[in-house]
């Protein structure tokens, strides 16, 4: 399992980066991302954490080795 910790001021930061669709409840990006695939990013640090797996890390914990986190609603 991998652990890892986001501070409070990076999990305010992720809640002002989203938008919720209104006709499909998606929570869609509105700040910066990646080159490579467009992926959501949120600085933590001086790390850049692909938005999707902050959002586990928020709302579930930490993330266990088998787990892929989906990056899209689907």
């Amino acid at each position: 399992m991998r652990k890892a910790y986001i501070p409070a001021e990076a999990v305010e930061r992720f809640h002002s980066k989203y938008q919720i669709n209104p006709c499909t409840g998606c929570w869609e990006w509105t700040d910066a991302l990646s080159s490579r695939g467009g992926y959501g990013r949120l600085k933590v640090g001086r790390v850049a954490v692909r938005a999707h797996r902050a959002s586990y890390l928020i709302h579930k914990g930490s993330i266990p080795e088998s787990l892929v986190v989906c990056h899209a609603c689907d």
